[in-house]
């Protein structure tokens, strides 16, 4: 019965041991979702900034039409 216990104590510790040193999906997954979400949010920002370009040149060009 003791040889039991210690084989399975001998297990948890090892798999603890183990679950320490693997690598971490969850944080390799997040990882890779923020940086998604940051190039996402740099996409944005550029297409904002090329609108509004593209919206003063189109109100320069349609205010000299009436003049």
């Amino acid at each position: 019965m003791l040889l039991i216990i210690f084989v399975l104590l001998a297990c948890s510790l090892g798999f603890f041991i183990y679950s320490y040193f693997v690598k971490d999906y969850a944080k390799e997954v997040k990882g890779q979702v923020d940086d998604v979400y940051i190039n996402l949010m740099r996409e944005l920002k550029t297409v904002k900034q090329r609108t509004e370009m593209l919206e003063s040149k189109t109100k320069s060009v349609s205010g000299s039409h009436n003049e």
